[in-house]
């Protein structure tokens, strides 16, 4: 799916108050919808939300001054902090799937600054910059699964003990943050895995004490890592930004020569022969 949002639609000329969270408001509400189709919103009040889709206001100054305050972004609360501030549904953001939060923030920066991204990239090998823009509403996003599960039972296949483990929420993603903090020396995977697991059964079905779960994943063989990584593939909704070659279009890796017409920067760098 794709983002969709008219930002210059939703402006007026008058100052309005929007629910409880801001004294003015100088926009409506966008409604935007979300990748998982609400599918596990249904313990809301928020018949929209239940249906798939959630209001956003555009970020103000409180907002910016939260993506950028050091001390939010190191504890990991501060996209957590700016989508409780502009979410006028009636949901905390906590409790968001991270799968539907990182689209959430693509919209969200589609609403406050326009479709327009420009950035900088760095060449790997040079370590030259350049710019490159990018238009929000044509970023890619998966739509979450039809056979998608809130809670996943997985038979480890080497250790065989089994592990429940929930779909990841930003609840889960703060606390995988605190328990790396407190944990520097742990695998970032493990920290993962631990940080949204409810329950670690042993092949006696004796449930391990939740303190373990850190030590236990740290220890699991690559092939019981691979079979908790496949399950969960679907849920890392991060989209794929590519160039394309300025001469002929076609998808090419930054500062690289187009493969398709042999130019770089506009200039023919390998020669192509032409069909007659």
């Amino acid at each position: 799916m794709k983002i969709f949002v008219n930002v210059e639609k939703y402006f007026c000329a008058s100052n309005k108050t929007c629910g409880a969270k801001r004294k003015f408001c100088f926009v409506d509400p966008v409604e935007v919808p979300l990748p998982s189709k609400g599918k596990f919103y249904q313990d809301t009040n928020d018949e929209a939300l239940k249906q798939g889709f959630i209001s956003l206001l555009p970020m103000s100054v409180s907002e910016e001054e939260t993506f950028t305050n050091p001390a939010y972004l190191k504890q990991g609360t501060a996209v957590r902090m700016v989508l409780d501030a502009c979410m006028e549904s009636d949901y905390e953001a906590s409790r968001l799937l991270s799968f539907d939060a990182t689209y959430l923030l693509y919209a969200l920066r589609n609403i406050s600054y326009g479709d327009d991204y420009t950035f900088k990239i760095q060449c790997p090998d040079c370590g030259k910059e350049y710019e490159h823009t990018v238009k929000i509403s044509e970023v890619p996003f998966d739509e979450l699964p039809e056979d998608a599960q809130e809670v996943y039972t997985i038979k480890l296949p080497l250790s065989k003990y089994t592990v429940r483990m929930n779909l990841s929420r930003l609840a889960d993603d703060e606390r995988a943050i605190r328990m790396k903090k407190n944990n520097p020396d742990v695998s970032e995977t493990a920290i993962d895995f631990a940080s949204h697991t409810l329950s670690i059964t042993d092949t006696k079905g004796v449930e391990l004490n939740p303190k373990d779960f850190i030590d236990f994943f740290a220890a699991i063989p690559a092939l019981d890592r691979a079979e908790i990584t496949e399950t969960f593939k679907f849920t890392r909704n991060n989209p794929k930004v590519t160039v394309t070659c300025p001469k002929c279009g076609e998808t090419v890796k930054p500062h690289r020569v187009c493969k398709a017409c042999g130019t770089y920067k506009g200039k023919d760098v390998i020669k192509k022969e032409t069909t007659k």
